[in-house]
C-alpha cells in the first residue's frame, strides 16, 4: 500500500507543478452585434501597440506583429477574435492574454 502510494504521488507531483500552455485566446462575440470587425480591427491594432508589438503585416482579416523574437497573429472574423503565437511561447505565454484583456478592456470603455 505505502509503496503504491508513493509511485502514484512520484508521478502526479510533476503535474500538480507544471503550468499549463495555452496556444491561443479566443474571444467569442457572438452576443455583441453592436460590434463590427472594423471596431475589433482598430482594438487589436490599439492592444497591440499599448504592448509595444511591431505591426509585420496588417490585413482585415489578420493582423501579424512582432516583439522581440516572438510573433502573435491576431485573427478577426465576424463573431470571433483568435491571438495566437507564430512558433512556440516559450516562457512569454501570457503575453496573448495580456492581448485579449487590453481587447476587452477597450470594449468595455
Amino acid at each position: 500500500m505505502m509503496r503504491t502510494s508513493r509511485l502514484l504521488l512520484a508521478l502526479a507531483a510533476p503535474c500538480v507543478f507544471a503550468m499549463p500552455v495555452h496556444a491561443d485566446e479566443t474571444l467569442h462575440l457572438s452576443k455583441c452585434d453592436a460590434v463590427t470587425e472594423t471596431d475589433l480591427h482598430a482594438l487589436a491594432i490599439g492592444a497591440l501597440m499599448k504592448r509595444k508589438y511591431t505591426i509585420e503585416s496588417d490585413t482585415p482579416a489578420l493582423i501579424v506583429a512582432a516583439q522581440d523574437k516572438y510573433k502573435v497573429e491576431i485573427a478577426i472574423s465576424p463573431s470571433t477574435v483568435e491571438i495566437r503565437w507564430q512558433g512556440t511561447p516559450g516562457k512569454h505565454e501570457y503575453w496573448i492574454r495580456n492581448l485579449k484583456a487590453d481587447m476587452l478592456w477597450g470594449l468595455a470603455e
